[in-house]
């Protein structure tokens, strides 16, 4: 019953916020024509990449990471027919903010199994904050940014709790993907890697594996940043 009330509890965070934050971007977008010069140049990237002159997968730059502009690409073939273009970015950002603010509940869940009320209070000031809202709404990359820093802490977290490796894989994972959204992921990935050897000393781990578990860590972060 409990679990069945928690995944009822999980929906009604994402649907909510997804549409939410759908609807504040097509408010910006469509009514009173406000766009953020971040959010138009992903999606310029990716309308140069299937409508360009001469239409091909380097359109898509090798400036800012590329992520977000891939993504968007299904959905401005989508859009485009009915002018709505434009949203292609802020529905992106609206599917990731939901997401973060799922994931805060989840947290605290973590942190105190029991306090379902205030995990999802927590949500929801964390979801109608003024600039959670706007980066969920506007289509810039660092809504997708700020998820993969906190599904990476929900994985850290859940590793400290139950010391399980697949977990520790997860965070490590998607710490690697934050650097195809923003370059800010690499002084993100050195606060994580001195809390991970604060957690490892905390929990009088030896040395050699402390090394082998930054070498885990740190090696899908350094392949991802070598392949861009």
């Amino acid at each position: 019953m409990s679990n069945f009330i928690n995944k009822n509890i999980c929906k009604l965070i994402f649907f909510t916020f997804l549409v939410f934050y759908l609807s504040v971007g097509y408010y910006f977008t469509q009514i009173l024509k406000i766009y953020h010069n971040d959010a138009i140049a992903r999606t310029a990237l990716a309308f140069f990449t299937i409508f360009g002159r001469d239409p091909h997968l380097a359109a898509i730059g090798f400036v800012w990471q590329p992520f977000l502009s891939l993504v968007e690409i299904p959905l401005i073939l989508v859009l485009r027919p009915f002018g709505l273009m434009m949203m292609a970015g802020p529905a992106i950002t609206a599917i990731f903010g939901a997401l973060s603010a799922l994931l805060i509940y989840k947290i605290g869940l973590l942190v105190n199994p029991q306090g379902k009320l205030s995990s999802f209070i927590i949500s929801l000031l964390f979801g109608i904050n003024p600039l959670i809202l706007l980066y969920s709404s506007i289509g810039t990359s660092e809504a997708v940014f700020l998820f993969s820093l906190i599904i990476s802490s929900y994985f850290f977290v859940k590793w400290f709790y139950k010391m399980n490796q697949l977990d520790f894989l997860q965070a490590s994972f998607f710490m690697s993907f934050s650097f195809w959204s923003r370059y800010e992921s690499v002084p993100a990935i050195i606060a994580f890697i001195l809390l991970l050897v604060i957690q490892l000393i905390f929990k009088r781990i030896k040395y050699k594996k402390i090394e082998s578990a930054l070498i885990l860590f740190i090696l899908p972060f350094s392949f991802s940043v070598g392949f861009w």
